[in-house]
């Protein structure tokens, strides 16, 4: 049996094109890992009065889209530190609010987390001021102190924490 050029041609072309389907088809049976996971407080300047209620709207998108029938993990704290609040909120359309509220000049820190199917956990985490502008300053530290009485030439401008 003899090969000729044309016949070599149309085995290479029907060999490529029969490759590039199969290669895009097993490309769109993988899933997806395009994840987008976002909380922002209601507020566009994250900025709240004492006792004022505080909603940080929670949006979980697929290649752009809704995830539907989700759950995410959240904590709400005093930036950081107790008290702490914990739950699970149920997103609807890819969507959920979580509410949090602090009674005295502070922040508010929001942490969400989403397990995606492939185990991988993704976080955001958004914060909201309250009363930024009465916050007191600081306290000295023990060390800073001591030395202040035992009459230290530290500048002591240097180390006492400023209000902004």
């Amino acid at each position: 049996m003899k090969f000729s050029a044309r016949l070599f041609a149309r085995f290479t072309g029907l060999s490529f094109i029969a490759l590039t389907v199969a290669s895009s088809i097993a490309q769109t049976e993988r899933a997806s890992t395009n994840y987008v996971l976002a909380v922002t407080p209601d507020h566009p300047q994250a900025i709240y009065q004492r006792g004022e209620k505080i909603a940080f709207n929670v949006k979980l998108l697929l290649d752009e889209k809704a995830v539907e029938d989700s759950e995410v993990q959240w904590t709400t704290s005093k930036d950081g530190v107790p008290p702490i609040q914990a739950g699970k909120l149920k997103l609807v359309d890819g969507r959920g609010t979580i509410s949090a509220q602090l009674d005295e000049p502070g922040f508010v820190q929001c942490r969400v987390t989403f397990r995606a199917p492939e185990a991988r956990a993704l976080t955001s985490v958004a914060g909201a001021g309250i009363d930024p502008l009465d916050i007191k300053v600081s306290s000295l530290s023990t060390s800073t102190r001591t030395a202040f009485r035992m009459g230290s030439r530290t500048n002591f401008t240097a180390l006492w924490p400023r209000a902004i």
